[in-house]
């Protein structure tokens, strides 16, 4: 607070001990320490009786739980978008998958996206089209169904 050199402090007490006298000077400086230490105390009761007046305890309170609530707003904003993406990837791997079952071209790029990286590749076209390979296994497998209900007549 103040800045006071050791040379500065040595001319105080010169001075000190030439006004006041040699047999005075241990009395005064205990009464200025005294004086200086009640200065501090009042100090701090009226800032502390300051600080409770204007609430200042609440005041940060409210301030780090504002800060809580930001924050906690932000995440509950990134858990909504994250859930919608979820929501749409699931959709759509549910919309592929029904097409794929039900002999349909997938509603996704992902056939043309092979096909357009190796156009000339020797990749056969089975492959590629799962919605045919799909409803042939499903016409196989309904056959032998047929099949197993016919009754032997041998």
């Amino acid at each position: 607070m103040f800045d006071v050199s050791f040379f500065e402090l040595l001319v105080i007490g010169v001075v000190a001990l030439v006004v006041i006298g040699p047999e005075k000077l241990p009395g005064a400086i205990r009464t200025c320490a005294l004086w200086i230490g009640r200065m501090k105390r009042i100090l701090a009761e009226s800032r502390t009786e300051f600080e409770k007046h204007i609430g200042a305890d609440e005041i940060r309170r409210e301030l780090h739980n504002e800060q809580i609530m930001a924050s906690l707003e932000k995440l509950k904003a990134s858990r909504a978008i994250l859930e919608q993406d979820l929501l749409d990837y699931q959709n759509t791997l549910q919309a592929e998958l029904n097409a794929l079952e039900h002999g349909a071209e997938p509603a996704s790029d992902e056939v043309e996206k092979q096909t357009d990286a190796h156009p000339h590749s020797s990749t056969d076209t089975a492959d590629l089209h799962q919605p045919e390979a799909i409803q042939h296994t499903h016409q196989s497998v309904a056959a032998t169904a047929i099949d197993l209900k016919k009754p032997d007549h041998d």
